[in-house]
This record gives C-alpha cells, sequence and structure tokens, in this order.
C-alpha cells in the first residue's frame, strides 16, 4: 500500500511537472510573440519619426564684404566711434569724448546728443552726407 502511496504520489509530482513544462513552453512562447510586437511597434514609431522629422543643415560660411561700424548706445541714442571723412575713418569728436588711457589706448564716451545719427537713420547705406549742425560729411557702412 505504501509502494501504490509512493507510486501515485511520483505520478501526480510527473503530471505536474509535464503541466509546468507546458506551460513554460506557453510562456516563451507568448513572450516571444510580445516581442515581436514590440519589436514591429518600435519600427512602427521610426516611420513615423522618420516622416515627421524634417532634416535641415546649417548655412554655409562665407566670406563678407562688409565694414563693421562700431557704437557706443547709451540712454536710447547710438553714438558713431568713427566718422568717415572722404572715406577715412577718423575718431568721432562730435558727439563723442575721447579719454586717454594709457600710451596706447583711448577710450570714448558718449557726452551729448547724437545729431548725426537722424542722418545715419534718413540715409540708406553707403550714402555721403554732410551734417546741418556741424557740417561734417558722415557716411554710413553697411
Amino acid at each position: 500500500e505504501r509502494i501504490e502511496t509512493l507510486a501515485s504520489r511520483n505520478h501526480q509530482v510527473e503530471n505536474r511537472i509535464a503541466e509546468e513544462r507546458y506551460r513554460g513552453v506557453r510562456l516563451k512562447g507568448r513572450i516571444e510573440e510580445l516581442g515581436r510586437g514590440i519589436q514591429s511597434q518600435s519600427n512602427r514609431l521610426a516611420q513615423t519619426t522618420a516622416r515627421q522629422t524634417q532634416r535641415l543643415r546649417l548655412p554655409r560660411e562665407r566670406p563678407t564684404t562688409k565694414s563693421h561700424l562700431y557704437v557706443i548706445v547709451r540712454h536710447g541714442r547710438v553714438y558713431p566711434l568713427y566718422s568717415f571723412q572722404g572715406g577715412v575713418p577718423e575718431p568721432n569728436t562730435t558727439s563723442l569724448r575721447w579719454i586717454q588711457e594709457s600710451e596706447n589706448s583711448r577710450r570714448g564716451t558718449a557726452m551729448g546728443s547724437s545729431h548725426h545719427m537722424q542722418h545715419l537713420r534718413e540715409r540708406q547705406w553707403g550714402q555721403v552726407t554732410t551734417c546741418n549742425i556741424c557740417e561734417t560729411k558722415i557716411r554710413s557702412i553697411g
């Protein structure tokens, strides 16, 4: 009787092991199926993103022919550091006061109204105009 009981329990354990193996095989199949679904969704997302992505490039650098015009902006007014007489830059002494800081260094500070700026606003780039107040010829640089 004891042998029969052990044989019965052995049979039950073997059946349970077989069920667990079958269940493991089913779960592995389900995992593979879900993995394929995830891969499919990932591919779809990548395609959608690729369609919505607009590839751009930075603009190409080119040498410029424009010159720089240095100015001081103070209290809502613009003071050019240099005026151009005959195309030659000269320190602007009309609306700036130049301070000698050392032997090789000077700096300009705004001292009054920038009446030249009215002309700069009214003119086109590169045009030469004579100032009505100080009769200085001024030219804009573009």
